[in-house]
């Protein structure tokens, strides 16, 4: 049970780490350098959590998860907001 969601939380992360792969290398704009280095953080840290999964296995699901997690009520809080909001986006 422990290892799906370790994979799980990994497979969360390779996205998060792929959306600021598109947005920091494809796309040119005023946040490309900021979204290279977010891609390289999560790059890391999905990266620590595999080396210390031979390690500890509960540390390593704590450092895949905790992004993970961020990004799951990012895009939670950011579903609401859009189906909530009345008034036009300025």
């Amino acid at each position: 049970m422990m290892t799906a969601l370790f994979i799980l939380f990994l497979i969360m992360d390779a996205v998060v780490a792929f959306v600021y792969y598109w947005e920091g290398f494809r796309v040119s704009s005023n946040m490309r350098s900021k979204n290279q280095k977010r891609f390289f953080l999560v790059l890391g840290v999905m990266i620590a959590a595999i080396v210390v999964q031979y390690l500890h296995f509960q540390w390593a699901w704590a450092i895949a998860g905790i992004p993970a997690i961020i990004a799951v009520l990012y895009f939670l809080g950011l579903s609401l907001a859009f189906m909530f909001h009345k008034g036009p986006w300025h």
